[in-house]
């Protein structure tokens, strides 16, 4: 096209009301002007998304229709003659006689339109990341030059005459640096950093790759939405990495995102390479919840080994909360027949343990009477959790003294009691249809209590087997056969019971590594979204790793990535329980014992779980494996646990409509009432030099899992220590007949007490009567206890 030619019939102009021109990309016009509704000018001021005039001015320095979007440059290029410009030849080369008339245009002769620089094109990837089209941009004024400076007004166009355009890589990389700085320039490849001797053409666009050393891909940016926000350019600045998705995403040490500090008006720009890890500053306060994020090399934190994660320490919350609530609830609880029966609804197996067929066969009996021939898929279409409060239910936690709250995420019934996106199988689509962990973790971040998860599903490979059994009256096979075809007009229509139940394998068979990964990646997404303070792994080592309870073949490492890429990036440092822990690794992972208690001390805390009665909600004339406790048995087993440097995690079951029983309400309320008088000698204390003294030992061990839970009754003379400050803090786990209490502890000869006792205290009480003699410190007791269960004296 001919520099003669006027505007208004240019062939990409033809549209009577042009659409407006994003105003962050393509900047001010000149003099500030924006077209109105009526089709007037009026002043712009600070209107952020100023239209174009119908001809002349900044419309012929951008000879584009519609509103900038490349598909729009696209389609006008290919309908209008002669579209192809210099810049366009310099990407792509151009050939015949478009080709030409880019080079005549270049030298500003024939062909050419008047005003239109080669720099002044808009490149996709220059706005991709931010930058301006220069010919509008206010700052690129001066590096025009005089020749455009005078020519970019509203008249620019017919009789302009040729200009020669400034070279495009100087000007390119003046143009791009003011507004890229704005967000940090993130670009990783060493091939496209800035350096002093010049800078890539904003148009190159390398294709996606996928780095094998950091693990990220690199190149083309997304396009969409996304791409062209700003919030979204900004977003990715901030964090510098990409989030982990699927199950094929591999763990990776992380370590805590950073905000990129803004580059303030008249900041330098930085010479040579520029690292935003450089200009990082710390975020004040806990890093706000989001999904954990891939950094690519371990600048800091953790990596996967036990060398570097030993260097981690357990959080202060932990040893100063001490007591802490486990909903340990879920869809078995609508049997109502205590714990493992999802699988024990089967029936017994050839090759179960002696002590799992008694109560088996109870369960199985159960659930034919009550439930027909369904399997666990059917159990948890039955839940419904229509009284669920978990806002009501964690303040009734709070009053009974608990300091942290722990939910159940995924039993060994394999079932997600949260919104997965990578298991079908959850409460957000079958059951309730509603998120249980999520709705958790919004009330206990409310009430202030630091939020636990524990997953159990490890379990499932050897858990859920029986799922393919055969009935033995019928002998068809169980649910654990079916398919996503055999659920076509069903409840379950579109759901698969492979991806709930176990592949079929032989007893004692070890899984493929398949197995594993999935279940870290299902970990890893709650990780992710719901950022808790606490993991419980319910297994003796780390899942699927050597000597835990299912061994993948090969042995699986997702265990350590779990482990650093956690501690990275959770605000409270993080805490992950396992059970059967070594010594040495004692500050990696904290111990963690299910219905065992201690005998001595332990250096690191560690936690004792127990749950007031069966784990999952058990009618009083059921198969009960462990009797609901009381009151006194609580107290005792905290005072016990603390005294020994623990804490005591307990399990309240819930009812299948989300409810607790009466029974469980007055036992929390009595422990909150002891909790209020003697909890001083509880929160925040350490062990003493001795933890206890007293005749009453451990109780007897039953069950495969050692579990000791004392039954037996203490008696005077059972004392526990704890200690905060110079206070020591002695509790009495009996009261005695002759109201004088006896510590042989903190006689004279015992020498364990650094100076004299100068006071002692009964709490709830006040001051009482002391004396201290070489084989014991004996204080006088009043007529009647001022607390039940146990007994607090303070020695200060």
């Amino acid at each position: 096209m001919g520099a003669g030619v006027p505007a208004a019939a240019h062939p990409r102009r033809t549209r009577p009301r042009p659409r407006l021109l994003r105003a962050h990309r393509r900047g001010v016009l000149p003099g500030g002007e924006r077209r109105g509704a009526a089709g007037g000018l009026r002043d712009a001021g600070a209107v952020r998304r100023p239209a174009l005039p119908r001809r002349g001015g900044a419309r012929a320095l951008l000879p584009v229709r519609g509103d900038g979007r490349r598909a729009d440059r696209v389609r006008a290029r290919r309908r209008a003659p002669g579209a192809d410009l210099p810049h366009r030849v310099r990407r792509r080369g151009g050939t015949g006689a478009g080709r030409g008339r880019a080079r005549t245009a270049a030298r500003g002769g024939r062909g050419a339109l008047p005003g239109v620089l080669d720099a002044a094109r808009p490149r996709p990837r220059a706005r991709a990341r931010g930058g301006r089209h220069p010919a509008l941009c206010p700052s690129l004024g001066p590096s025009l030059g005089p020749s455009l400076g005078g020519r970019a007004g509203a008249g620019g166009g017919r009789g302009a005459g040729p200009l020669r355009p400034p070279p495009l890589r100087p000007l390119a990389r003046r143009h791009r640096a003011p507004h890229r700085a704005r967000h940090g320039d993130l670009r990783r490849h060493p091939a496209r950093q800035d350096t002093g001797g010049g800078a890539v053409p904003p148009h190159r666009r390398p294709s996606r790759r996928t780095d094998r050393r950091t693990g990220y891909r690199t190149g083309r940016r997304r396009r969409g939405p996304a791409a062209r926000c700003p919030a979204g350019r900004r977003r990715r600045a901030a964090t510098g990495h990409r989030a982990l998705r699927g199950e094929r995403a591999r763990a990776a040490p992380l370590v805590r995102a950073q905000l990129v500090r803004p580059r303030a008006r008249g900041d330098r720009e930085p010479a040579g390479r520029r690292d935003h890890r450089a200009a990082a500053a710390p975020r004040p306060g806990p890093a706000p919840a989001g999904p954990l994020r891939r950094t690519g090399d371990h600048l800091s934190g953790f990596r996967p080994d036990w060398q570097s994660l030993r260097r981690h320490s357990v959080p202060a919350w932990f040893g100063e909360a001490k007591f802490g609530i486990w909903s340990h609830w879920g869809p078995q609880s609508v049997a109502r027949s205590g714990d493992w029966y999802a699988r024990h609804l089967y029936g017994t197996q050839p090759w179960s343990e002696p002590w799992e067929r008694a109560r088996a066969g109870r369960q199985h009996a159960h659930h034919r009477a009550h439930f027909g021939r369904g399997g666990a898929k059917d159990l948890f279409h039955r839940w419904r959790a229509e009284r669920f409060d978990p806002d009501e239910l964690i303040d009734l936690y709070v009053s009974s003294g608990a300091r942290y709250f722990v939910a159940l995420a995924t039993h060994c019934d394999n079932f997600d009691l949260w919104d997965s996106r990578q298991h079908d199988w959850t409460a957000a689509r079958v059951g309730p249809r509603r998120d249980i962990v999520g709705a958790w973790e919004r009330a206990a971040r409310a009430a202030g209590l630091p939020f636990g998860l524990s997953f159990h599903h490890n379990w499932t490979w050897r858990w859920l087997d029986v799922a393919h059994g055969r009935d033995p009256e019928t002998g068809e096979p169980y649910d654990g056969a079916l398919t996503r075809a055999d659920g076509a007009g069903t409840w379950w229509d579109g759901l698969d019971p492979a991806t709930l139940y176990p592949q079929r394998h032989d007893p004692g068979a070890r899984p493929p590594a398949h197995v594993a990964e999935r279940f870290y990646a299902r970990v890893g997404e709650a990780l992710d979204r719901y950022r808790p303070d606490l993991v419980y792994l319910d297994d003796g080592r780390l899942p699927f790793d050597a000597g835990s309870v299912v061994e993948s073949e090969p042995v699986s490492t997702g265990g350590l990535e779990l482990l650093a890429r956690y501690y990275n990036t959770c605000p409270t440092g993080g805490i992950v329980t396992i059970k059967d822990v070594p010594d040495a690794d004692r500050t990696a992972v904290v111990m963690d014992c299910e219905r065992r208690q201690l005998a001595e001390a332990q250096p690191h805390p560690w936690q004792f779980d127990t749950s007031d009665g069966e784990w999952f909600d058990c009618a009083d004339d059921g198969p009960m494996f462990h009797p609901r406790k009381t009151p006194q048995q609580i107290i005792h087993t905290l005072i016990d646990v603390v005294s020994k440097n623990g804490c005591l995690l307990l399990n309240i079951p819930q009812h299948a409509d989300g409810t607790v029983d009466a029974r469980a309400r007055a036992l929390l309320a009595e422990v909150g009432a002891w909790l209020r008088v003697c909890g001083e000698g509880v929160y925040g204390t350490t062990p003493w030099l001795r933890a206890g003294e007293g005749t009453t030992g451990l109780g007897e061990v039953k069950g495969y899992e050692g579990y000791n839970e004392a039954e037996r009754a203490y008696r005077p003379g059972d004392i526990r220590f704890t200690r905060k400050g110079e206070a020591v803090y002695a509790t009495l786990l009996a009261w005695p007949d002759d109201r004088t209490a006896r510590i042989t502890s903190l006689g004279t000869s015992a020498g364990l007490l650094e100076r004299r006792p100068a006071a002692v205290e009964l709490l709830g009480h006040g001051p009482v009567g002391w004396r201290l003699a070489p084989d014991a410190l004996y204080a006088d007791l009043p007529p009647e206890p001022p607390t039940t269960a146990a007994y607090m004296i303070r020695i200060t």
